[in-house]
């Protein structure tokens, strides 16, 4: 099971910004992939994030 910080689906015009996301987790069922994922996602911004400890 992977878990994802944000996961974006069909979806366009939204700003993501300023936000600390560790990979690290205290659940032993999730993996450390966390991170942004996208998927049929358009005209979205996605700045000053600090992303630590995923994939």
């Amino acid at each position: 099971l992977a878990a994802m910080a944000v996961y974006m689906y069909d979806s366009s015009g939204h700003r993501i910004e300023n936000n600390i996301v560790s990979g690290l987790t205290t659940n032993p069922l999730l993996d450390s992939d966390g991170g942004f994922y996208l998927e049929a996602a358009s005209d979205n911004i996605i700045r000053n994030n600090e992303l630590s400890d995923t994939g």
